[in-house]
């Protein structure tokens, strides 16, 4: 299972996939237009793509703190 230091915040732009996230029992089914903000440090893993067509993510990392820091320049 991946784990980071940054939040990510991931969206499915097209076709499916199947989500671990540990904190979890079962498989999320994440479909075209389906999204979830992962904690840092949430340990998680593709478990399946869709075999019939091209899985797309759109993936944001970021760091609340350094977030927070630069709203106040």
């Amino acid at each position: 299972m991946n784990c980071q230091p940054q939040n990510e915040w991931v969206l499915v732009l097209q076709g499916s996939a199947g989500l671990q996230i540990e904190s979890e029992t079962e498989v999320r089914i994440m479909k075209s237009g389906d999204f979830v903000n992962i904690p840092s440090l949430c340990r998680h893993r593709v478990e399946w793509t869709d075999p019939d067509e091209t899985t797309i993510w759109l993936a944001i990392h970021y760091d609340e703190d350094r977030d927070k820091e630069a709203g106040e320049a």
